[in-house]
């Protein structure tokens, strides 16, 4: 019934299963295992079609929505649904500089930071988005968001100075650090809880080519690969320009193990010396570090990494230590030989550094104070399962939930553990609202509760819940 009402309320603007492109709409999702059969998909073209999708949907309480910009999360009932509606937002795909401000771009969240990226880099700016090309605005700036300019402007949602939302009411509101200040904040690290982002102003800046690439390495150089980002992080000198991600990957179809690192200079400076101490590390399988734009690097990123396969993301955060590495390494290494038998495992582990606190004038919902400094010295780490059969799928993600919780063991017991989870690393079963804290997660629910007093967005809308 829900569907029927929707397709006579937005004519043209809901597909069903009888439909010929349904197949098409349901199956655009990176990964297999968020590809899932909706009752409906709901394909906006404004904020107000949105609007009158969730006064629909308040009059269903049994159903449940979805919400999708770009579909590139891992996990099923995320963006995607098999017993409800699909809000697919890529018509919602605009790109506008403001004329307010001259640095401020006004995005549709349903556009991709390549078409971002594309536009941008023609006036040789660039801004705080996505790494990959193929990643939607509206649910990466809703879940934090990690960027190229991490270390500098920290989140993604910290440069962000306005959005566009669409209450439970079907209200269309304007949410910045002066209107409805505390949904705005809200919204920066808590996806789909308090409203439907349609619009996101972000600031842009002048930036033409940075220093980036990856070095692919032996596994051999895992002790040196320690040892260079262990002295990266702790030699007392915080360079914010400089972002190095180290990745441990397991190829089943390699028969292998190697590593993986994505370095990037946010300044147009050849060679930094931040990165020699990796350079100099010898054996290496490829390097393509090199002064180039962040569209290409974006498109490099998404060119290379996995999709069309079933996947799983999981996520903790601790403090920097000189042995916790080695220490997670062993644990992850013993479960990619459990996995080795699984058709075309892709196992891999990625440690990099958390962004600053955003400033005290514009917090976001994540609990970092202005005053804390977790850039210093906190590590945000994520597990990545890639592998191509449905049958096998509860066996890693149960496999992959045994390793957190080995990691997360030896973290507490070295005094390093962190509760802080990045949603957009998540697994559906880690607790990521009530890990910013008790006082961030209570000001989430006081939104929640002033600005969707019925709570539909906790009884309907899929994801993360308070």
């Amino acid at each position: 019934m829900a569907c029927e009402k929707l397709h006579s309320e937005l004519p043209g603007k809901v597909t069903l299963p009888s439909d010929e492109n349904y197949d098409n709409r349901a199956n655009a999702y990176h990964f297999l295992s968020a590809r899932q059969r909706p009752q409906c998909i709901v394909s906006p073209s404004s904020a107000e079609d949105v609007s009158v999708a969730l006064k629909v949907l308040r009059g269903f309480p049994d159903i449940s929505f979805a919400i999708k910009s770009g579909g590139h999360s891992p996990h099923p009932d995320v963006a995607n649904t098999n017993n409800g509606v699909v809000i697919n937002l890529e018509g919602l795909d605009s790109i506008a500089r403001s004329s307010d401000r001259e640095d401020v771009y006004e995005l549709g969240a349903g556009v991709t930071w390549g078409k971002v990226y594309e536009v941008l880099s023609k006036e040789k700016r660039s801004a705080s988005g996505s790494r990959e090309c193929t990643v939607g605005v509206g649910g990466f700036v809703t879940g934090g968001g990690l960027t190229y300019f991490s270390p500098e402007r920290g989140f993604a949602c910290d440069d962000v100075v306005n959005m566009q939302v669409v209450l439970a009411s079907g209200d269309i509101v304007e949410t910045n650090k002066t209107t409805n200040a505390d949904l705005f904040r809200a919204l920066k690290g808590s996806r789909s809880n308090v409203g439907i982002v349609t619009r996101v102003d972000i600031i842009t800046h002048a930036r033409d080519n940075i220093w980036g690439g990856a070095i692919m390495y032996p596994a051999t150089t895992e002790d040196a690969q320690l040892e260079a980002f262990w002295d990266f992080k702790s030699s007392g000198i915080y360079d914010p320009h400089a972002q190095v991600e180290v990745s441990f990957i397991y190829s089943a179809a390699m028969g292998c193990s190697f590593v993986s690192n994505n370095h990037w200079y946010g300044q147009h400076i050849e060679n930094p010396p931040t990165f020699k101490r990796f350079q100099d590390i010898k054996d290496q399988m490829t390097n393509t570090m090199r002064l180039e734009t962040i569209d290409v690097f974006a498109k490099e990123l998404s060119k290379y990494g996995p999709k069309d396969q079933h996947a799983v993301y999981v996520t903790t955060t601790f403090t920097l230590t000189p042995t916790i590495m080695k220490k997670i390494n062993s644990l992850w290494n013993a479960t990619s030989a459990t996995l080795s038998t699984t058709q075309n495992i892709l196992s891999v582990i990625t440690y990099q550094q958390c962004p600053p606190p955003p400033p005290a004038d514009a917090p976001n919902a994540m609990g970092f104070p202005a005053t804390s400094k977790p850039h210093e010295s906190l590590i945000i780490f994520i597990a990545s399962l890639y592998w191509d059969l449905a049958a096998d799928s509860d066996f890693v993600r149960q496999t992959s939930r045994d390793l957190m919780d080995k990691i997360e063991e030896a973290t507490k017991a070295e005094g390093a553990f962190h509760l802080f989870k990045y949603m957009n690393y998540a697994a559906p079963w880690q607790n990521v609202l009530e890990s910013y804290g008790n006082e961030a997660h209570d000001a989430l629910k006081d939104v929640s509760a002033k600005y969707d007093p019925e709570g539909l967005f906790q009884r309907q809308a899929l994801g993360f819940k308070l």
